[in-house]
């Protein structure tokens, strides 16, 4: 199976081989666009902490918190009676620690996102990584007081930054006890300009026919949480899960 995730196509051509990466810098700045190459997703069955519910769906929000849409998701999260994982920004988590304490009192999971979501230093190398994993690990301990095992990538596990890091980075995350997951499906919401209507089109594109999906978005874009009841409504059928150690990671394969 071949999957583009938070991506954009090049529309320059038919050839979704040939995809953008679109990097957000703190403050929700646009960065430059990070070009790679397609990649495969593994280690994509059913899982393993959710009994048999049938269509199952993990609902994940990064780069977060945000003060302007943060909340407007968690209003509607507690609205529907859903639970979502937050993959938390470490320096946003300083910077909003109240919002930090609600996901956890509201009953969500957290998920580590880096803390400086800077690609070129925490791509470097494996001890880059971690330290900074580790960093963002311990601000969010400080403001809740709770731990997480589950990471997810800036860009995603894939991207191209990590070509040459990637396997040593991959390995130093699992032995440090840590699991990281990527996405089957986006809203392709980390773009400029975002129109509501698409980013809908594109969740419901890419979940298709699935029957256990990891769901993209991000709870910085004003228009997903304008959305997001819409598409709680619309994928209704699914059984809503938090995405925890022991779930079978979906995970991008890298291309070597």
């Amino acid at each position: 199976m071949v999957f583009i995730g938070e991506a954009i196509s090049d529309s320059s051509n038919n050839d979704r081989t040939a995809v953008e990466v679109q990097q957000y810098a703190l403050g929700g700045a646009p960065a430059g666009p990070v070009s790679y190459a397609d990649v495969e997703l593994t280690n994509s069955g059913a899982p393993t902490d959710s009994g048999d519910f049938g269509k199952v769906m993990y609902l994940t929000f990064d780069d977060g918190p945000s003060p302007g849409v943060t909340p407007m998701v968690l209003d509607t999260l507690k609205e529907y009676g859903v639970k979502a994982t937050f993959f938390i920004v470490g320096a946003f988590a300083d910077r909003y620690p109240d919002l930090v304490l609600r996901i956890v009192n509201e009953g969500h999971a957290i998920g580590l996102h880096s803390y400086t979501h800077n690609y070129r230093e925490i791509y470097a190398s494996a001890d880059a990584f971690i330290d900074d994993l580790r960093r963002v690990d311990d601000a969010i301990y400080e403001i809740a007081g709770v731990r997480s095992r589950v990471v997810r990538f800036p860009g995603g596990s894939v991207n191209g930054y990590d070509k040459a890091t990637y396997d040593e980075i991959v390995e130093a995350v699992s032995e440090a006890g840590f699991v990281f997951f990527d996405w089957n499906a986006s809203l392709q919401d980390a773009v400029k300009n975002p129109v509501a209507s698409v980013l809908f089109n594109n969740a419901v594109t890419t979940v298709g026919d699935s029957d256990r999906v990891v769901l993209l978005a991000h709870d910085r874009i004003p228009q997903t949480a304008q959305l997001l009841g819409e598409l709680l409504d619309y994928f209704g059928d699914y059984h809503m899960e938090l995405l925890t150690p022991v779930v079978e990671p979906v995970q991008f394969k890298a291309q070597h």
